[in-house]
């Protein structure tokens, strides 16, 4: 007998488990994972906006994933000039439902820099 939470194996004469008090069942539950097409829809110049752009994307609940975020400071080389040159710029997906609140959501992030004229 499997937990219907966290999946222990227990004995066939046990009815729940003695860990979380949850009910058991003949066969394991299996997680599935389903496949989903990711869309990119913003590359963030730098750090900041990378953390800005998730928080808004977090706030509305949008699920998303960003590439390459955590090989930012892998083999020593940092964040020289905004972003790891060896592994490139993070760069932020959504699902297909997604891209166009995304996009609205992220659409005025930009970078002001001193010899912008206004």
């Amino acid at each position: 007998m499997y937990c219907t939470k966290c999946n222990k194996h227990y004995p066939d004469d046990y009815i729940e488990c003695p860990i979380c008090l949850n009910s058991l069942e003949k066969e394991p539950i299996r997680n599935q994972i389903e496949y989903q097409e990711l869309y990119p829809i913003y590359t963030p110049p730098d750090a900041s906006l990378l953390a800005i752009a998730k928080s808004l994307l977090e706030s509305e609940g949008i699920e998303f994933w960003v590439q390459n975020e955590k090989l930012q400071n892998l083999l020593g080389a940092g964040q020289l000039m905004g972003f790891n040159q060896i592994f490139g710029s993070p760069k932020i997906y959504v699902n297909k439902e997604n891209i166009e609140l995304s996009k609205e959501l992220l659409k005025d992030l930009t970078v002001i820099n001193d010899n912008q004229k206004e």
